[in-house]
This record gives structure tokens, sequence and C-alpha cells, in this order.
């Protein structure tokens, strides 16, 4: 790694899990999250549907960082998850839930 590229530095695990209303799983759900920027306006977002048992899965995001790389520590990000189905929304989730 060199001194003049940004350090790789992660927004959001990976999740992924099953969505279910009155204990059956949701078939096309619809799971959003998003992420926010610590070090510049903006944020990240990625979307995904169920599938018929109600399972999805996101892969982790990452993003690059000058910030990152010359003070070290541990960052955090608001980050939240929404779940919406037939028009609905089931589920929001944010960093404060946790």
């Amino acid at each position: 790694m060199s001194l003049f590229e940004p350090k790789k530095v992660c927004l959001f695990s990976a999740i992924s899990g099953v969505i279910t209303l009155n204990g059956e799983p949701v078939k096309g759900a619809h799971v959003k999250r998003v992420v926010e920027k610590f070090y510049s306006s903006g944020h990240n977002t990625d979307e995904t549907m169920t599938d018929d048992r109600g399972y999805f899965e996101m892969p982790a995001v990452f993003d690059q960082s000058w910030l990152g790389k010359f003070l070290p520590g541990e960052f955090v990000f608001p980050q939240q998850i929404f779940v919406t189905y037939g028009g609905c929304l089931l589920y929001t989730s944010d960093a404060a839930d946790e």
C-alpha cells in the first residue's frame, strides 16, 4: 500500500436474513440500506428483493478514505435499513437501534 493511495474502509458489513410477516416468509419484499459518508456529503445506497423463502443478502460496502489513512481509529457511519412490502414500510433500523 502506497502513501499516495487512500485507505479502504468498510462502511457496512455483509448482511443476510429472512423477512417474515406474521411468522410467514415474505416473498418480494424490498430491502434497502443507506450508509452516510462521514467524511463527505452523500451516501451509498443499495437494494435487493427477498426470494420465495423471504431470504435476502447484501455484500459488504467499502469505500476509500484519505482521512482514515492518516488518522488511525474506528469510525462510526450512520446507517439505516428499510424493508417495504406492498407499498407499506415493514421495518426501519438505524445505528441508534443497535
